[in-house]
């Protein structure tokens, strides 16, 4: 075959593999690799094996089955299980500013939130900063969170406990947390228990969604508990942020409860005050006010604009009040007559009521106490936590012994005491504006305009034909 035409045959050649490479990359079909990856990564094996005693080593590795996202956060702020203590990003250690890193799932409890936390691809490899301490028991948890590399997240814990004496603690602290100002649980609060002789090491947990919680692995003796709401994530107690902290003595399982409030080194003051007619006023302090403090006329006076004093009635919480003002107009709303029509009925149209009528006021006795549960309604048969103490009272109403006329006052209270036992004084001022006058539809009809005079008839001005 002649040069030309061995070059002519290559080119046919070339172009026939171009076509066939061209035509199976453009046919449809399963991609190289088989079916897509929709599992989230799997535990496959864990160093030191769960449950063993007697522990020398120096970190604890979690392998999974494929590669593991480094940047997975937990799924929610208050994931079950024991919660707290953290570690560090890659070969740092941990601080609140890498919050959004991997070791955001990592809790050693219990530890010194000093742990350095690795990524070694398919492996999490964790390190306690001053290794683990003897004849201890340790909890970590890897929290919901965790995810591949499509975005596959795991959605329950991982946890390990082992212990580096011969034999595992067992004893146990469990409970409940609230929110004690505001009369709810507090989901999601951080805990800790820590012995006096050794801060630093810290046993932590988080509570649930109904506010409980359990720290175990702990040894018998008298610890320190505290819990708080971290509001900024950052695992430490800031100002303003809600706590409380108690002494427990723990043999084999102890229950408890904590009541968290903003512990403030100044007393309430009088946040706003909102008239609620002529004869009550609403006043509202910025904080929780102590259980045992109730206002009365020696702590609590209102003065007019001539420096004379209001005589006060009673003083109530505002949440009974309301209840009770909510029960009374619905007793009386129920107890009305039918409306008087105010335009007879007409085919096919029904009466008009008539609405001129000002509403009837609500008349609440002293000690009035109503039922508010209505036919039919489904009762929870399993009702939520309940604070066993009472509930600090921001909030009251103040009843005149006779109604104010409008004008200028001036609200004092002599010694208001917090919950932290700081008294402080506090006043303000409000004004008492006159009642709406309605306004009358016959009154308000604009008057008739009388019809303008017609122009007068212009005179002929027109040359006249002659």
């Amino acid at each position: 075959m002649s040069r030309v035409g061995r070059v002519r045959q290559a080119m046919v050649l070339g172009s026939a593999v171009l076509v066939l490479g061209v035509s199976a990359c453009a046919s449809p079909g399963i991609p190289p690799g088989g079916p897509p990856d929709k599992e989230p990564p799997q535990l496959i094996r864990v160093t030191p094996d769960t449950n063993s005693v007697n522990v020398r080593a120096r970190s604890i590795v979690f392998r999974f089955d494929e590669v593991v996202n480094e940047r997975s956060t937990p799924l929610t702020s208050g994931s079950g299980g024991n919660g707290g203590g953290g570690g560090g990003s890659g070969s740092a250690f941990a601080s609140s500013s890498n919050a959004s890193s991997l070791a955001s799932l990592v809790s050693v409890s219990p530890g010194d939130g000093r742990e350095r936390v690795t990524w070694r691809r398919d492996a999490i490899e964790i390190e306690p900063r001053n290794g683990f301490r003897p004849n201890t028991t340790y909890r970590v948890t890897i929290l919901p969170g965790l995810g591949d590399l499509r975005s596959n997240i795991l959605r329950v814990p991982v946890e390990l406990v082992f212990s580096t004496g011969p034999q595992p603690t067992r004893s146990t602290i469990s409970g409940l947390i609230f929110d004690w100002v505001g009369n709810k649980t507090a989901p999601g609060a951080r805990i800790e228990v820590f012995s006096r002789a050794d801060s630093l090491l810290r046993w932590s947990a988080r509570a649930d969604s109904t506010g409980r919680f359990t720290v175990r692995d702990l040894a018998p003796g008298t610890y320190a508990l505290r819990g708080w709401l971290d509001a900024n994530a950052d695992r430490t107690i800031d100002p303003r942020e809600l706590l409380d902290s108690t002494t427990i003595t723990v043999d084999s399982t102890v229950t408890t409860e904590l009541y968290a409030f903003a512990h403030d080194t100044i007393g309430p003051r009088i946040e706003t005050l909102e008239p609620i007619d002529s004869t009550a006023l609403r006043i509202k302090f910025d904080r929780g006010v102590d259980v045992a403090w109730s206002p009365d006329s020696s702590t609590l006076v209102i003065m007019r604009n001539d420096s004379s004093y209001v005589r006060i009635g009673v003083m109530i919480p505002a949440s009974r009040f309301d209840s009770l003002a909510t029960a009374a107009r619905a007793a009386a709303d129920s107890a009305a007559p039918p409306a008087d029509s105010a335009a007879p009925a007409s085919a096919g149209r029904p009466a008009r009521a008539d609405t001129s009528r000002a509403p009837r006021p609500v008349q609440i006795a002293p000690g009035a106490r109503f039922s508010l549960a209505r036919p039919g309604a489904v009762v929870d048969t399993v009702p939520p936590p309940k604070l066993n103490r009472p509930i600090p009272i921001q909030a009251w109403v103040v009843r005149y012994d006779a109604p104010l006329p409008p004008g200028d006052y001036r609200l004092k209270v002599r010694a208001i005491r917090g919950l932290t036992g700081v008294v402080r004084a506090s006043e303000r001022e409000f004004k008492l504006r006159p009642p709406a006058v309605p306004r009358d539809s016959s009154a308000t009809t604009k008057p008739a305009v009388p019809a303008a005079p017609a122009a007068p008839a212009k005179p002929d001005v027109r040359r006249p034909r002659w």
